[in-house]
């Protein structure tokens, strides 16, 4: 992975049943670098940045993160995205059967 954003394979996608319902957005996300390692990850819907969860963590961390989103109404795909900020290892997104990685999406009618 590099100084560029770059998807980490874990992706949703929802259609709300109501334009002006919020959707929970929970993630859980394994990630591996070498210990000198350090990166930026981040939350997206389609190609519009959501959140930037965490920054700076290193090797073999586990983030989580909860969040809400209002994008009105279409079918939306939720995917998480890593970057390396300083280092000279390899970051990798984590997902075998021992480390599972999930994104769930609840949607909250009002």
């Amino acid at each position: 992975t590099s100084a560029t954003y770059v998807t980490t394979g874990l992706t949703a996608t929802i259609t709300p049943k109501r334009s002006d319902s919020t959707l929970t957005v929970d993630i859980h996300q394994h990630n591996g670098s070498g210990n000198t390692t350090n990166w930026d990850y981040r939350l997206v819907r389609d190609s519009t940045e959501v959140v930037q969860a965490i920054s700076n963590r290193d090797y073999k961390s586990f983030i989580s993160l909860t969040t809400t989103d209002t994008p009105g109404s279409g079918v939306f795909v939720y995917r998480t995205e890593m970057r390396r900020v300083s280092g000279a290892n390899s970051i990798t997104a984590q997902q075998g059967s021992a480390l599972r990685s999930t994104i769930t999406i609840t949607e909250v009618s009002p």
